[in-house]
């Protein structure tokens, strides 16, 4: 968490509010009730709602110092889920209970939470039913392996199964890079990682969540968590729609059997940087980009021995985009899919050499 702010109403509740921004690690921003910010430090506001509104899409948390129900009533028609919302914290103007509201674990309020009470020598209010049994929810654990979770819904399963005394089994993917890494950061929450490897010689469990880049059925519920590592190697015709390129960049993770989630960036040859469908593509699924001159592309080709098409050589002067953008994007990794072909596209998988994390 990068960024914090803090909003008090009342006269102490600004000096609060400035005592806790001194404390926190992160970058915070204080705001007070104009005429009551007696601690003169922050920005004073006129309209609490606007105020709020503006700070709840611009920061990853928030603190209110004030009544719960002033923060339940402003923040309902902000809400969107919790992938998206910021953490909310709630504090009472003595410092006593940091309330975890809203956002718990993706968002990390319940660690925010934590964070202030420990400043301010209080206590965490923490409701849900993992915290309170300490049970590592696994959304938590994503969020501390820096992993995407793919499916809420199963991810509500899942928890329902931790915290009702059901049996969930934690699989690794020992084929991903710095697989061993994930083992050892989840043994630190308490978390044994299996190898994916002994699925099938289990039994007897009610749930699992399994970290991979590939697609895997399993008969009970399952969660998955999706480490960066793959990216997308695309070569297009100009003027190719983002629809395009996103209905074949899925269409190839289904064919090759990995997961959308996992892709991390995408990459094509420099001449494309301005290509307005690609950028919107990446754009919509929140992805890097990486843009290489034709003769970077062309000694991966070398390197690999490629194919290569006479075609594209003459118009760009390298005649493979695709494989070689994933292949010199993925750091020193290998080729999960070969040049797939659509309508005016071509796009290749490569699996990085380690996590590719922002």
């Amino acid at each position: 968490m990068q960024s914090v702010g803090i909003i008090s109403v009342t006269t102490q509740g600004s000096l609060l509010a400035a005592r806790l921004a001194a404390k926190l690690p992160m970058q915070t921003e204080v705001y007070a009730k104009a005429g009551r910010n007696i601690a003169l430090e922050g920005k004073e506001y006129e309209n609490f709602s606007e105020t709020v509104e503006e700070l709840f899409n611009r920061m990853d948390g928030l603190i209110f110092i004030m009544a719960t129900g002033i923060v339940v009533r402003t923040l309902a028609p902000l809400i969107v889920n919790k992938t998206q919302d910021p953490a909310i914290v709630v504090l009472d103007e003595q410092g006593q209970h940091a309330i975890s509201l809203l956002s718990g674990h993706i968002g990390g309020a319940t660690e925010l939470a934590k964070m202030a009470a420990d400043a301010l020598d209080g206590t965490p209010v923490l409701t849900t039913a993992s915290d309170v049994q300490q049970v590592m929810a696994p959304d938590t654990l994503a969020v501390k392996l820096e992993l995407e979770i793919d499916g809420l819904d199963e991810a509500k399963k899942i928890s329902s199964l931790l915290v009702n005394e059901g049996r969930v089994l934690y699989f690794l993917d020992e084929s991903l890079p710095g697989a061993e890494e994930y083992r050892q950061r989840a043994k630190e929450y308490k978390v044994e990682l299996l190898s994916m490897s002994d699925m099938s010689q289990l039994d007897g469990f009610d749930g699992a969540v399994v970290i991979s880049d590939q697609q895997i059925l399993l008969e009970v519920p399952t969660l998955y968590l999706r480490p960066p590592v793959l990216i997308a190697g695309i070569g297009c015709r100009r003027g190719t729609s983002a629809i395009n390129i996103l209905q074949a960049l899925q269409e190839t993770c289904r064919m090759s059997g990995r997961s959308l989630r996992s892709v991390h960036s995408l990459a094509s040859v420099d001449l494309k940087e301005d290509e307005i469908g690609l950028l919107a593509a990446a754009q919509q699924l929140h992805l890097e980009t990486y843009f290489y001159t034709p003769e970077e592309l062309e000694s991966v080709r070398l390197k690999f021995g490629l194919a290569e098409s006479a075609f594209v050589k003459e118009k760009i002067g390298v005649g493979n985009v695709c494989e070689t953008a994933a292949l010199l994007a993925s750091q020193g990794g290998s080729l999960v899919s070969p040049k797939k072909s659509f309508e005016g596209i071509t796009i290749a998988l490569a699996r990085a050499a380690s996590p590719l994390l922002d």
